[in-house]
């Protein structure tokens, strides 16, 4: 939505294709001072439709590979002690 916003993450990662781990680590390096053209949101509750949102895995010896990118649909929702929060993705298997 964004192509200013959007160029600031392919400077920020060296890519045009950016995949999860760019974007995590990316946001992950996002200053609470200096936000670029990006806001970091640091509680999902706070999460907003459009939102950006990453994930990375771990394996079973702590090390991050794979991840997920996913927008944001809808404000999340409390249910009991869960965070629900509905999202857009596109993947190669349903999940």
């Amino acid at each position: 939505v964004d192509p200013i916003a959007y160029a600031s993450l392919e400077a920020g990662t060296g890519t045009q294709m950016p995949n999860s781990e760019n974007y995590y680590d990316f946001f992950t390096r996002l200053s609470d001072h200096l936000r670029y053209d990006w806001d970091k949101v640091d509680n999902a509750k706070e999460l907003q439709p459009g939102d950006v949102l990453v994930f990375r895995f771990k394996n079973p010896y702590g090390m991050q590979e794979g991840g997920h990118v996913m927008l944001v649909m809808d404000k999340p929702v409390i249910d009991n002690d869960a965070l629900l929060v509905r999202v857009t993705d596109s993947a190669a298997a349903g999940h």
